[in-house]
Parts: structure tokens; sequence; C-alpha cells
């Protein structure tokens, strides 16, 4: 999340720019745990991004 306790804005945009197709997912008032702290965005996002990038794998079905 963007106010993360652990990491700064600059230390994650340079860590994302080492990992290639990387989608950030940038949640305000979300601190180091989004799973915890913004649960429906983030499992919202991997959702999305199942469907996009895997969508042999997994039955559309069985995600709402």
């Amino acid at each position: 999340g963007e106010d993360d306790e652990f990491f700064t804005a600059a230390q994650l945009d340079a860590i994302g720019e080492l990992v290639p197709h990387l989608q950030r997912l940038r949640l305000a008032g979300c601190g180091h745990y989004p799973h915890l702290q913004a649960r429906r965005e983030v499992f919202a996002a991997i959702r999305d991004f199942v469907r996009l990038h895997c969508p042999s794998t997994i039955a559309r079905s069985a995600m709402p």
C-alpha cells in the first residue's frame, strides 16, 4: 500500500523496473499488508490478473 511502513514508493518503483510485465496496485491508506488491509481490492486485482494471463487454468464460473 501507499502507506507501507517498510518500503518507500521509490524503492518499490526500483524493484518494479526489474520485474517484466509487473502490474503494480497502488492502494491509498493501506500499509505493508494489503491482503489484510484492502482485501476486496487485492483479491479483485489477483482475479483479474489470473483471468487475463492464465485463462485456461481456471474455470471462469469458479471465480465471481
